[in-house]
């Protein structure tokens, strides 16, 4: 499974922390579905609360900045994207 990790805050990613993140997320979802992951991707964006509150006003209808919002991907090869504020 291929991880893509964008930081689109002002807040700047430890790299450290941020790369034990991807792997342990990247472990859980390997557990989960072994064999249906080997050729999908996800993508993580980290974004800023005015960012978040914008996104979800847009597709949810809410006028707050929730903590993660997920969204379908139409290419097979994916599973998705997930914003995370």
């Amino acid at each position: 499974m291929k991880l893509l990790a964008l930081n689109q805050s002002r807040d700047p990613m430890a790299k450290l922390w941020l790369s034990k993140w991807i792997a342990s997320l990247g472990r859980i979802l390997d557990k989960k579905q072994r064999s249906q992951l080997r050729r999908r991707e996800l993508v993580v964006v980290f974004v800023d609360p005015p960012e978040m509150k914008r996104l979800n006003r847009l597709y949810r209808g809410k006028n707050y900045a929730t903590d993660v919002l997920s969204f379908e991907s139409a290419e097979p090869e994916s599973m998705g994207e997930l914003v995370l504020c």
